[in-house]
Formats: structure tokens, C-alpha cells, sequence
């Protein structure tokens, strides 16, 4: 029986990044040997995934291979010139090697790699964030389960409050409970202490000097940090929030009038979009998801982090105004 092929896809990057790392972690964990495990970065080398995926297993029963971002964003041509490349090189894959591509952008079903990937008797994982209050509701209910956490009403509410914001930073706030609780029931009044409160509006200088002033981005941070409530969590949090809205604003049949949005907010947001281009703002989604990943395994300092990847975004705007 050949081992698996699975596709980890999503809009949201934060939950595709952590149901590929938990399946990487997976597969690596099984592993008798590092020479049977393998994590290639895209843009891919179609060359290297087609080595990589021929190579017979060392000591393990299976080679696994992890294959990040497989495909470039905005540049549809050498995109579909690699996607056929990709799929070429997938069908050289030994029954012996395990693969699973993670893919930080939605497909859909009926996409040119869904299909293929189901064609070759793969499995489709679609990691998609919870639009309304009931599906946000159940990501809260399902995670705090998972953490083993029963709080009350008052501190669910503000949970729910943090997930329509940004999952990341609910995830940060459900650590604190875990490490908080040790084992032990947590009232309402403990837990809405610990809960940081949804990102005020202070924050949105932020975005604005991004994309109004981005040479200003590292004062205007300098001065939120020294707000009493400032988290760098918080802060991704907003981007990646502004970030997902204007991706949405982008997509046809969403930007021309969303229902309820008025004439200077649309404005903004078309200015906004002719800066970044709705490929670059998802690229940047996955370099923030990719920060909080760094953050929590130790290989980068938070706050450090956070001022290189803003003063990279700021540099990349500036760049593209000439």
C-alpha cells in the first residue's frame, strides 16, 4: 500500500501552519533516521521534489517529505509552468514516500492541484476560518476541549471576541489559561484578568503608517509599545486582520460595494490595495503566521521579530512608490 499524499490548504494561515506542522511533526516522530525526513521550501526547485521523492527510505519503513508553499503567488504564468513541473515530479514519488504539500492560500475543489492531487489518490485538508459567530463558537468550544479548559460565560464571550479578530492571538491567550490553570478549575474573574482585552483602535495608526507614511512605521510602533497594553501578539493580530479584509475586498464580486461599508472606507481600501496588491498582502499573511511559528518554537525573539518583518513590509512599500 503506497504511503499517503495530502494536500493542507486554507484562507487562514495561522490554522494551515499549524495542521502542517502538526503533521510534519507527525511523520518526523514515526521517522527512524533525519535522512528519512525532508522539508523543502517553495518556490520549489521541481528537480529537488523529484530527487527527493524518489529517494528509497534509509532506515525508516517510509520517507516522509513536507513540501511548504509549494507555488508562487502573483505571477500566474510561471505559477502554472510550475504547478505542471510540480505534478511531473510528484508522479516519480516512490510507494515508500509519504508527501504533503502545504499550501497557505485557499483552493478550491475543483482547483488544477486539488484535482490532480485527488487523482493520484490523494487527500484534501481544507483549514478554513470560521465566518460566523456559531462557526466561531465551535472553534472555541472545539479548542478550549482540546486545552482541557472549562471557563464561564463571561470569559468565553471574550475569547469569541479575540477570534473574530485574530486566531493567533486566541491561541496565545488559551496558553496563558493552560499554564494559569495547571490542572485546576478558573473562574470568570481570574480569567478575564488574564485575557487580554481585542485590539483597541490605537492600533490602527499602525496600518495607517504602513501604508500612509511607511517610513513612520518604526515611530508609530515605538510609541504603541509603550502603551500599558501593548503585545507584539496583539499587533500581529491587527495586521493580519487588515491584511484578510483587503484581500476579501479584493476578490471579484466582493470589492464593488460591500454591503454597509461607506464611500471613505471603500476609498481608503482601494488605495490601500493599489500599494500592497492583494498577492503581496498574502504573502505577508504567511510571513506573520510564519513569525508566530518562529516565536513559539524559540528560534526567534518576539520583538525583535516583529520590528524586522514591519521594517521589511515599510522598506517593500516605499520601494514600489519609486
Amino acid at each position: 500500500m503506497a504511503e499517503p499524499l495530502v494536500l493542507v490548504h486554507g484562507d487562514e494561515p495561522f490554522l494551515v501552519t499549524r495542521e502542517g506542522r502538526r503533521r510534519q511533526q507527525l511523520l518526523w516522530s514515526e521517522s527512524l533516521s533525519e535522512l528519512d525526513t525532508e522539508a523543502l521550501r517553495g518556490p520549489v526547485d521541481v528537480d529537488e521534489v523529484a530527487r527527493s521523492v524518489a529517494t528509497p527510505p534509509f532506515l525508516s519503513p517510509a520517507r516522509a517529505v513536507v513540501i511548504w508553499d509549494p507555488l508562487p503567488t502573483g505571477a500566474e504564468g510561471r505559477s502554472a509552468r510550475l504547478q505542471e513541473g510540480l505534478l511531473a515530479a510528484l508522479d516519480q514519488r516512490l510507494e515508500t514516500t509519504s508527501v504533503v504539500l502545504v499550501v497557505r492560500a485557499p483552493l478550491t475543489a475543483e482547483s488544477a492541484l486539488a484535482r490532480a492531487v485527488r487523482a493520484r489518490g490523494g487527500e484534501l485538508s481544507a483549514q478554513l476560518r470560521p465566518q460566523r459567530r456559531a462557526g466561531r463558537a465551535e472553534y472555541v468550544d472545539r479548542r478550549l476541549r482540546e486545552r482541557g479548559l472549562r471557563l464561564g460565560r463571561a470569559a468565553r464571550e471574550r475569547l469569541l471576541e479575540l477570534a473574530a479578530g485574530d486566531l493567533e492571538q486566541l491561541d496565545q491567550e488559551l496558553e496563558k489559561l493552560v499554564l494559569f490553570a495547571d490542572g485546576r478549575p478558573v473562574s470568570d474573574e481570574q480569567a478575564l484578568l488574564l485575557l487580554s482585552a481585542p485590539a483597541s483602535t490605537a492600533g490602527y495608526r499602525l496600518t495607517d503608517a504602513l501604508f500612509g507614511r511607511p517610513s513612520q512605521v518604526g515611530t508609530v510602533l515605538g510609541e504603541l509599545r509603550a502603551q500599558a497594553d501593548f503585545s507584539p501578539p496583539k499587533v500581529v493580530g491587527l495586521l493580519a486582520s487588515q491584511f484578510r479584509t483587503l484581500i476579501a475586498f479584493a476578490e471579484p464580486g466582493q470589492g464593488a460595494r460591500p454591503p454597509g461599508l461607506p464611500d471613505w472606507k471603500r476609498k481608503l481600501m482601494q488605495e490601500q490595495l493599489a500599494q500592497a496588491g492583494a498577492a503581496r498582502l498574502r504573502r505577508w499573511l504567511v510571513e506573520l503566521a510564519d513569525l508566530d511559528a518562529e516565536v513559539r518554537s524559540g528560534d526567534t525573539e518576539e520583538m525583535p521579530g516583529l520590528d524586522a518583518l514591519l521594517a521589511r513590509f515599510a522598506s517593500e512599500l516605499s520601494a514600489s512608490r519609486g
